[in-house]
């Protein structure tokens, strides 16, 4: 990284690079507990923003340049998600050097793309395809407590295997399991979890109270914390074995499934926005779009339409 921006020294107001500056950002994000695939994410976009400065010979980035850079990956083809990570990702670092009064915020006022509304809405399963999903986990205890908690309550990948048995308490006769939300410092935000939920748990945890809810069953190690990367696998692999063997279907897909499938059994947006822990409502907003697509029957009552006059004609052939 620092071999790419040396010749930014004058980047900066202070007397520091911009690679040395960047370098300060990575720790910090370290500090903050970003997990290692968000800081190689951000790293490999400002990489892409670092070069396209020193091509065009910028000394000094400002907001033109962030849009010229914007609209360069436009016109590569980036999808509006990927431009909505990089801008993210220049945004994140050039706010935390105006806060150290180290840089201005040359992003601050540029707004994201609007992120493609097929990201959203590909890949969420319906209520059969649910039950066929967990049926194929039926034989593993842990991986249908696993699977039932994500199609309950929308946790996503990094929640799950940083869930801890000390992290469910009971409150007002419910229980809630405190996860680490994105972008949180602490266990603060909560699901609860139902009486279904619960009782497959207890029947997976079983004596167990305290430590990982959810274990590794390598027998490489001893029982050690799932990582992210075996949830993915456990859940890309039932989704195959339930003959849901697509791209487009993930283990996030589950948390897309819980967002349509609230909406569609009566759940407001604002239930469905504190359900997924979005801050923002526009985020929970554009699952209003898969719904209104869902119960649009367009194309069925065009096709009875149709069905209807071909039928109407043929009885007449017939009496002719």
């Amino acid at each position: 990284m620092d071999a790419l921006i040396k010749t930014s020294t004058s980047l900066s107001p202070t007397t520091r690079n911009l690679g040395e500056l960047y370098s300060d950002y990575l720790r910090a994000l370290g500090a903050q507990k970003k997990s290692k695939r968000t800081i190689d994410s951000y790293q490999k976009a400002m990489r892409k923003f670092f070069l396209f400065c020193s091509d065009r010979g910028e000394t000094r980035p400002t907001e033109g340049t962030v849009l010229d850079y914007l609209n360069q990956l436009d016109g590569e083809g980036k999808s509006s998600s990927t431009l909505a990570l990089y801008l993210t990702s220049i945004k994140t670092f050039f706010r935390f050097l105006a806060k150290r009064k180290l840089y201005d915020n040359i992003a601050e006022f540029i707004d994201a793309p609007e992120t493609d509304r097929q990201s959203h809405s590909k890949g969420f399963l319906s209520e059969e395809e649910e039950v066929r999903l967990l049926s194929v986990v039926e034989g593993s205890p842990r991986d249908y407590a696993l699977v039932f908690l994500m199609l309950t309550t929308g946790l996503r990948t990094t929640e799950i295997v940083n869930a801890d048995l000390e992290d469910i308490s009971e409150a007002g006769g419910e229980l809630r399991l405190y996860v680490l939300g994105k972008g949180r410092k602490t266990k603060k935000d909560y699901v609860k979890i139902s009486r279904d939920a619960s009782r497959f748990l207890e029947e997976y945890v079983g004596d167990r109270t305290s430590g990982p809810i959810f274990l590794s069953e390598s027998n490489r190690n001893e029982p050690g914390r799932l990582t992210t990367r075996s949830v993915s696998r456990i859940i890309k692999n039932a989704l195959k074995k339930a003959g849901i063997d697509s791209p487009s279907f993930t283990a996030h897909s589950l948390r897309h499934t819980v967002a349509v499938q609230n909406l569609l059994n009566g759940g407001t947006l604002e239930e469905t926005r504190e359900l997924l822990r979005h801050r923002d409502a526009r985020t929970t907003e554009i699952y209003s779009h898969d719904i209104e697509r869902i119960r649009n029957k367009s194309e069925e009552r065009l096709s009875s339409r149709l069905m209807g006059r071909i039928n109407e004609d043929r009885k007449v052939l017939r009496v002719a």
